[in-house]
């Protein structure tokens, strides 16, 4: 006979697996219809003072709750996601499910580092964690800003001709 604790596991795992599967959906449906219309959508990309932000002299670090709509792409570049953070690759699943699965539990999952240009948000590192956070219906995520609001950095978008991480080819 199963316990409530292990109960509620299992219908955690249920429920990540099917917002996965909504969210990995969609993020298909998006990338087809980017080559339909020839665009991608892949999140923008800070370009630039990166390392500035990063460097610890200049470091203004702050832990804090940020709304979800504010961030709008990646630091680093990703592949991997969409510009909504809806996953592309079926690579990322088990791990996305697995965070998926302690986030429905009501597990506190660590903050995601993101760097703050003017009033948006760019994600340095958690990329997995905003997809589980938007796909699950939350309005604010748990963050470290690296950055200032007077930040001004060159934003690329990533080129069309790139591919996402499930099409390479080995």
């Amino acid at each position: 006979m199963l316990t409530t604790k292990e109960w509620a596991g299992i219908q955690a795992d249920l429920a990540a697996e099917e917002l996965y599967r909504k969210a990995y959906l969609r993020g298909q449906i998006r990338w087809l219809a980017g080559l339909i219309v020839g665009r991608r959508f892949l999140p923008p990309r800070v370009q630039g003072e990166i390392a500035v932000a990063h460097a610890p002299e200049e470091r203004v670090q702050e832990l804090r709750a940020v709304a979800l709509e504010a961030i709008k792409g990646s630091a680093v570049g990703t592949r991997i996601f969409d510009d909504h953070f809806r996953p592309l690759s079926p690579a990322i699943e088990r791990r996305w499910r697995q965070l998926a699965s302690a986030l429905l539990r009501g597990e506190t999952l660590p903050p995601v580092e993101l760097v703050q240009v003017g009033a948006h948000f760019y994600v340095y590192d958690g990329h997995l964690r905003v997809s589980v956070a938007r796909a699950s219906g939350q309005a604010q995520i748990d963050a470290l800003v690296v950055g200032r609001a007077d930040m001004q950095l060159e934003l690329r978008v990533q080129p069309i001709t790139a591919q996402p991480a499930h099409c390479a080819q080995a």
